[in-house]
């Protein structure tokens, strides 16, 4: 009697091959165990799906599609043969926009019936017995301004909504929402970990409520853009007064802090109150380099990432001599050679870097002394050959992942070919991933050719050819190819 794995067994066989799409759905096809497991995973985050909405649609209960119907809204009829699954309770993923956007093509992009459409797929979702752990709801300026997309489906009174929600654990929301919706969450959500906000003008009301209302909050997201390109210090200061406290609240938790856009928060003193922080990304305008002076001598003990783009570099080598050991990862804005220097002599476990390339030298250091390092992106401003040979003859052993875009001379197809050859010659080999943007290319179809061969040599792990060839010359952007 052949052996037959048990379903515990067969869930965590299935687990491993969540990023494996085109696996999954050929599991589909096995037998009915086999198939629920893969519907369940492929569920979790389905929302690039082409034909989503008409699978919704079909699950909607009778008495939504007979509403629908009365409003003047053809779908299937309520008699239709139900779905295999129950497919919305497989998700754990729900992203308020994707459906808005999805009902404005299937109504032809009118207002009464897309709200009509999102209303009924929203409470379907809320009447689910699973709990959801992410919630999408970032409708842009255009959706919500210009579009006048449907503002106020308050799906939080929805029944079944507090227990649907209330496990939610990473929050991605814009501004854009009807009033009161942060204030509602903050009274059903209190375990969510990851916080992301983008304001288009001033603070929600309530969003301070939602803040300090969460038992484990580690990572919080803050992206202020103002309305119609115009600064607003009131808003500067309200943020400053409002967002801060509540932020320190959780001093303890907090590991992911991202502050970004047109706001003056005065001093960057609060941040020192952030001792646990593992990834730190403050990319403020107005700033200047008083601001940065007391971040440049406190010590962060578990900082792997970081990017600032900090005015004045003396300041970001200070912070580097004192943090710099830790980091895995940094994001460089803007080029200086003392700056480099100073990372290839401060920073040796940085496994990724991204900056921008003027000249070798640096560069070779970087290589020599950060060991570890894996992947680099760069943004080019100096011979693409160069960089090639460099890379070849300096990378560590480790490294296995370079992405650039190259601005100053085309690289050709013969400097390709030899950086290839010599990446071959490498011991141990490591296939490497390469990604181009070449603005100066004119040889697309023999560099993409010379690629293949590579990677078909088991020299190239895989690759993404950009070339601006056609744009500069006709006005048309060639968009990349993906092998």
């Amino acid at each position: 009697m052949p052996l037959q794995l048990t379903l515990d067994c067969l869930k965590e066989i299935f687990e491993c091959l969540e990023e494996d799409k085109a696996t999954l759905f050929s599991c589909l096809l096995v037998n009915r165990i086999w198939c629920r497991i893969s519907v369940i995973i492929l569920w979790r985050q389905i929302w690039d799906v082409s034909k989503l909405n008409d699978t919704l649609i079909a699950c909607l209960p009778n008495e939504s599609k007979e509403f629908l119907l009365k409003n003047g809204i053809i779908i299937s009829t309520p008699t239709s043969k139900p779905p295999l699954f129950n497919y919305p309770s497989f998700c754990k993923i729900l992203s308020i926009s994707q459906i808005i956007n999805r009902q404005i093509i299937f109504t032809g992009s009118k207002n009464h019936k897309i709200s009509l459409m999102t209303q009924e797929i929203l409470k379907m979702f809320m009447k689910q017995n699973s709990s959801l752990k992410e919630l999408i709801y970032d409708l842009n300026y255009y959706e919500y301004k210009i579009m006048n997309y449907p503002k106020f489906v308050n799906f939080l009174e929805f029944p079944g909504a507090r227990d649907y929600l209330k496990n939610i654990s990473r929050l991605l929301c814009s501004s854009n929402v009807y009033p009161g919706f942060f204030y509602q969450l903050s009274q059903i959500c209190h375990n969510i970990q990851s916080l992301n906000i983008e304001c288009e003008k001033s603070i929600p009301i309530g969003l301070v409520d939602l803040i300090n209302s969460q038992n484990n909050l580690k990572c919080f997201s803050l992206k202020r853009l103002p309305e119609y390109g115009q600064y607003d210090e009131y808003v500067s200061d309200v943020y400053t007064a409002e967002i801060l406290p509540s932020l320190t609240n959780h001093s303890d938790t907090l590991k992911t802090l991202h502050l970004h856009g047109e706001v003056n928060y005065d001093s960057s003193s609060f941040i020192t109150k952030f001792t646990n922080l593992q990834e730190l990304d403050l990319s403020l305008e107005y700033e200047n380099a008083e601001y940065f002076k007391e971040l440049q001598y406190h010590t962060f003990p578990h900082l792997k990432s970081l990017h600032f783009n900090c005015p004045k570099v003396e300041i970001l080598i200070n912070f580097l001599k004192i943090n710099g050991k830790t980091l895995n990862n940094f994001y460089v804005d803007k080029y200086d050679e003392s700056l480099y220097f100073a990372i290839a002599k401060y920073c040796p476990n940085l496994k990724s870097l991204d900056i921008v390339v003027c000249e070798g030298e640096s560069l070779k250091a970087i290589f020599t002394n950060c060991i570890q390092l894996e992947s680099m992106y760069v943004e080019l401003y100096y011979s693409g050959k160069e960089l090639l040979e460099i890379v070849a003859r300096y990378s560590p052993k480790n490294f296995h992942e370079l992405n650039f875009t190259s601005y100053n001379t085309e690289i050709l197809p013969d400097d390709y070919e030899s950086f290839f050859t010599s990446w071959k010659d490498r011991v141990p080999l490591k296939s490497i991933s390469f990604r181009i943007s070449d603005v100066m290319s004119y040889s697309d179809e023999e560099n993409e050719e010379i690629m293949e061969k590579y990677k078909s040599l088991g020299v190239i792990k895989d690759f993404n050819y950009i070339s601006y060839y056609y744009m500069n010359m006709t006005g048309f952007l060639v968009f990349p190819l993906l092998y």
